[in-house]
């Protein structure tokens, strides 16, 4: 099952957003198919009823610089290594196992984030178009 990411979110014009997607458990009813979904935070409604029907959520941070490269990588020759939450108040968030962080001890064993860049590469959508462009 591959995850729903912020940037399938982005690219679905589900929701306009600038600093990430706060899942929110209005409509949990509705929901009714597991998931794996990536967002910024949730609310512990929507967590329990994603993981009541065998469903993950992993909450993740991005700075400004990770989430334009999330959400528009064709600008980007070498895509950047994400950072870490820069406040204690941040950190604090996302290392909590109950809201689900990325860098809470069971979240991070299990579960490898898809759009958190642990290293600089190269894009390869970008080399592409470079490439179109030349010929």
């Amino acid at each position: 099952m591959f995850p729903i990411t912020l940037k399938e979110i982005y690219d679905a014009n589900l929701v306009r957003f600038k600093d990430g997607v706060a899942l929110l458990g209005r409509g949990a009813e509705y929901l009714t198919t597991p998931i794996t979904v990536e967002v910024t935070r949730a609310s512990q409604t929507a967590i329990d009823r994603i993981e009541e029907l065998g469903g993950k959520v992993v909450c993740v941070y991005h700075n400004r610089l990770a989430m334009r490269a999330l959400l528009h990588p064709e600008k980007f020759a070498v895509l950047p290594k994400s950072a870490m939450p820069a406040t204690a108040r941040l950190q604090r968030f996302y290392r909590d196992p109950s809201r689900r962080g990325f860098l809470a001890p069971g979240v991070k064993d299990e579960y490898a984030p898809q759009s958190f860049n642990t290293d600089r590469r190269p894009n390869p959508a970008a080399a592409a178009a470079a490439n179109a462009g030349l010929e």
